[in-house]
């Protein structure tokens, strides 16, 4: 979930609150392109009026599930395999030189205000702001371990003996 509170000190009408999930692809090869895609989007109709306050809870889920006919986003895997997930973020380590050679991944929330202009409904702006996080997996369970835990294990001691 996430909570946006807008307090609007304006004498303009805040009309509609957007939140995106942006998945930023930073490929490096070459050159250094940067592909920013939705990868998931909700709103919110509720009006802001002038010298008021609204706080509100999005709930923005990206999933591969909901993403399947969207092309150009980075994978973890082969789109027909269905362990497949958003790729995660790309985590670098201190020191590490940022221009090696790959793709980068990151993750940013983006919230659009649509503010009244001046002519009221035939013109509005937009305002936006953008705060980055960490999209990860949790570990996937290794049915290796779990056959080990339900096999009757024998431990048996043997010494060494010391042949001269």
């Amino acid at each position: 979930p996430v909570t946006v509170t807008v307090t609007n000190n304006r004498e303009k009408t805040v009309k509609k609150i957007k939140a995106f999930v942006e998945q930023v692809a930073n490929v490096v090869l070459y050159s250094s392109d940067y592909y920013v895609k939705p990868v998931a989007m909700e709103e919110a109709q509720e009006k802001v009026p002038p010298n008021s306050t609204l706080t509100k809870t999005l709930t923005l889920l990206p999933l591969l599930a909901n993403n399947r006919e969207r092309r150009g986003i980075a994978l973890d895997g082969k789109i027909k395999h269905e362990d497949t997930n958003l790729a995660p973020s790309t985590i670098i380590k201190e020191g590490i030189d940022r221009t090696v050679l790959g793709i980068l991944v990151s993750y940013q929330i983006k919230v659009k205000l649509t503010v009244s202009g001046f002519l009221g409904e035939l013109t509005s702006s937009e305002v936006a702001t953008e705060v980055p996080f960490r999209l990860m997996h949790p570990q996937p369970e290794d049915p290796a371990k779990e056959s080990y835990q339900d096999a009757n294990l024998v431990f048996e001691e043997f010494a060494r003996h010391n042949l001269k």
